[in-house]
């Protein structure tokens, strides 16, 4: 794609109108690139085969012969192709169709090789921690976790840390803390990220959850002490309307799923986790629907809301695109269900940590109500009530 750029800049613009396919100098460039994917790909499955064999002399040669140069190189360029828009479901006017369907192909084996690199035990933890930092998932450098990965980048993260948890180790701790404090982060700096920044994508979020359900009792209760010290100093903040909104909403939602599930799961978490990042046929599979009586929710982490009546103001304020997420157990209709007695226990012996009842109750009602005044500073002459 970077070739391409260059070769448009330099060319006159009338011989850049017109459909790209027609150009020879274009074809020429389009069909050499098209041989090196293809060749990559060729690569990628001796990768594969060899991944997969039950030689035990060949699996310890790859074994003692992969270096954290070459796991970090394909992690980036996993990572770049995504940046890129080169895995995309959706055709872009940058790429040429041909070209688009290739890169996605390219980038399903390479997707394919890493998760068998994680699977198979090739990796050692020092490589593992290089995998995850090289797709922008630091587990070193707080704060800086990519909280919107694509599906590939987050399926091989998946694949390290559920690992990682099986095995009794420490990264899928360290991911956890560092989702959290990325999120702190972008609520309480507010050149972190802009006031419309995009949403978390679903499945990167059920993936958290799970994973604080293998915590011990201890951890728990520092995850769920640490979503109130956020709420609460959030609150506090005097430009809290110039926060990123989806941001808070998703701290609120974390919050709001432990106090109902603090230590159970949701009755199809696992599920959900496994078919958004473990299938192992295909990483774009079919989704899950809602049907018709709203039971069954959608799997989807591209579905957005529709905010179609929200008002144009709104609209051309915040282009955010807030996506679906369903993470708690239905309820039947006119069931009341009761939070988890274990959080209810903690809330109130929050004094205990330095924290009121009150001051999270305070936090809470002044977090839901800035909604409701999202974007009147900048909106002061318009005739139109504030979007709730």
């Amino acid at each position: 794609k970077l070739f391409l750029d260059e070769l448009m800049s330099t060319m006159p613009d009338e011989e850049v109108s017109g459909s790209m396919k027609n150009k020879p100098a274009l074809d020429s460039v389009r069909d050499i690139i098209c041989e090196v994917l293809e060749s990559g790909r060729q690569a990628l499955d001796m990768m594969s085969t060899i991944l997969t064999t039950s030689a035990h002399e060949i699996v310890d040669v790859v074994r003692k012969s992969l270096c954290t140069w070459q796991i970090l190189s394909l992690g980036d360029i996993l990572r770049e192709m995504e940046i890129l828009g080169m895995l995309s479901e959706q055709d872009t006017n940058d790429i040429p169709e041909q070209l688009q369907e290739k890169f996605r192909r390219f980038g399903a084996d390479l997707v394919g090789v890493l998760r068998l690199l994680v699977v198979r035990k090739f990796l050692v933890e020092e490589q593992q921690i290089a995998l995850l930092a090289s797709l922008g998932f630091s587990v070193l450098d707080v704060g800086t976790w990519a909280l919107r990965g694509g599906a590939e980048r987050v399926s091989v993260m998946a694949h390290v840390v559920v690992g990682d948890q099986e095995s009794g180790g420490s990264l899928c701790t360290k991911a956890v803390d560092g989702f959290l404090a990325a999120l702190r982060k972008e609520i309480m700096d507010t050149s972190a990220a802009p006031l419309g920044a995009t949403d978390v994508n679903v499945a990167h979020f059920q993936l958290m959850l799970l994973l604080y359900h293998g915590f011990p009792v201890e951890k728990q209760k520092e995850i769920f002490l640490s979503l109130v010290k956020t709420l609460i100093d959030a609150s506090q903040q005097k430009d809290l309307y110039d926060r990123p909104p989806l941001i808070l909403m998703r701290v609120l939602q974390f919050f709001d799923y432990l106090v109902y599930h603090f230590c159970l799961p949701s009755i199809d978490l696992s599920e959900k986790v496994r078919h958004n990042l473990f299938n192992t046929h295909v990483l774009r599979s079919p989704r899950y629907i809602p049907t018709a009586d709203g039971s069954g929710m959608a799997y989807d982490d591209d579905k957005n809301l529709d905010i179609g009546n929200a008002p144009s103001r709104f609209r051309a304020l915040i282009d955010m695109e807030p996506r679906l997420y369903d993470i708690r157990s239905r309820a039947p209709a006119k069931v009341m269900v009761e939070p988890d007695k274990e959080a209810v226990a903690f809330l109130r012996g929050l004094s205990e940590e330095g924290y009121t009842y009150a001051d999270l109750y305070s936090s809470l009602t002044t977090l839901l109500g800035a909604g409701g005044v999202c974007g009147v500073s900048t909106a002061k002459d318009s005739e139109h009530q504030p979007f709730e």
